[in-house]
């Protein structure tokens, strides 16, 4: 308990270490979102180009703007972890304005109340869904593997519910990063995984509305290539058009094929993508030979953006 002064008063017995934090649950502090620390390490990877920056303890758009500005390159996507009471109630604002969120479970129990961690959980996958921006579940998916080599019955139950609430990833941490079994933690998680992705139940396109018309062409493009019984194809520059797809959860994969491996890097967190590296322009003379590469040799559906690069998606074409 906090006693004034610049003091706090430990309650119960406990290590304390350095370099560690404090919580407290639903006070806003007064501090920058951004320390001078956190400010180096964005310029840092800005100027190395990378995939992906996780910004801890996002309360409100605004910070994800601030981070936005800072960077001012599309190409490097930025994930809010919402780990706090005041994030999951901006949560609609911070999934706008975010490329996608992490469901920081670690944090986030200390902040709310803890029986109702998993309604939030789905809750913030089902709105990331309906925005179609990337959902990630991370924290204690497989916390015994840290030490032991067999996880735990509720822990396979956890991670198989993830998949079948329908989260784009789901993510270790310690289990991998200090853990003493982390190949074996890996080979787990993938086991649990695949299993739980065969037992799920073909989802009604119309289970989620379209925003725009470009969805319109992807939700039309699932339930034609379920009609057939076709491989969905999406050639895309900067991965717009499998996004668009993978918010309507189908069952079958997406094909993601593009000349660019930034878009497969970003790909790799997106629901159902499967990417292949390679030229496709121009795509309307060379289907035959992309399905000849992809090794089908029945009808497919190929969907994507005219004129290329533009972040748009237009065309269905079945060959």
């Amino acid at each position: 308990i906090y006693t004034g002064e610049g003091k706090l008063k430990a309650l119960n017995s406990g290590v304390i270490v350095e370099k560690r934090k404090i919580n407290l649950p639903g006070k806003r502090i007064q501090l920058s979102f951004l320390s001078e620390k956190d400010r180096e390490d964005i310029l840092f990877m800005k100027k190395h180009d990378f995939d992906f920056i996780a910004l801890s303890f996002v309360n409100e758009k605004e910070e994800i703007k601030e981070v936005k500005e800072m960077i001012n390159n599309e190409e490097i996507k930025l994930i809010a972890k919402i780990e706090s009471s005041l994030g999951v109630k901006n949560a609609e604002g911070i999934i706008e304005e975010s490329d996608g969120v992490m469901v920081a479970r670690g944090d986030l129990g200390v902040e709310v109340e803890i029986e109702e961690l998993p309604h939030i959980q789905a809750e913030l996958v089902k709105k990331a869904r309906e925005k179609g921006k990337i959902s990630i579940i991370a924290t204690h998916l497989l916390a015994s593997m840290t030490t032991q080599k067999v996880p735990t019955r509720a822990e396979i139950t956890d991670v198989a519910n993830a998949v079948m609430q329908r989260a784009d990833a789901v993510m270790l941490s310690e289990e991998t990063s200090t853990g003493e079994h982390p190949v074996e933690t890996l080979k787990t998680m993938d086991k649990i995984i695949r299993k739980a992705e065969e037992r799920l139940e073909e989802e009604s396109a119309e289970g989620v509305e379209p925003s725009c018309y470009k969805e319109k062409v992807a939700k039309a493009a699932i339930v034609l290539s379920r009609e057939i019984d076709g491989e969905i194809i999406a050639p895309t520059m900067h991965g717009t058009t499998p996004s668009k797809l993978s918010k309507f959860r189908p069952k079958r994969r997406i094909i993601a094929i593009s000349p660019r491996k930034k878009a497969g890097r970003h790909l790799a967190l997106t629901y159902a993508c499967e990417f292949f590296e390679m030229q496709y322009e121009p795509v309307m003379e060379r289907i035959d030979e992309i399905k000849e590469k992809l090794s089908i040799d029945k009808k497919a559906v190929f969907v994507f953006g005219y004129p290329p690069g533009n972040h748009n998606t237009n065309v269905i074409l079945v060959k």
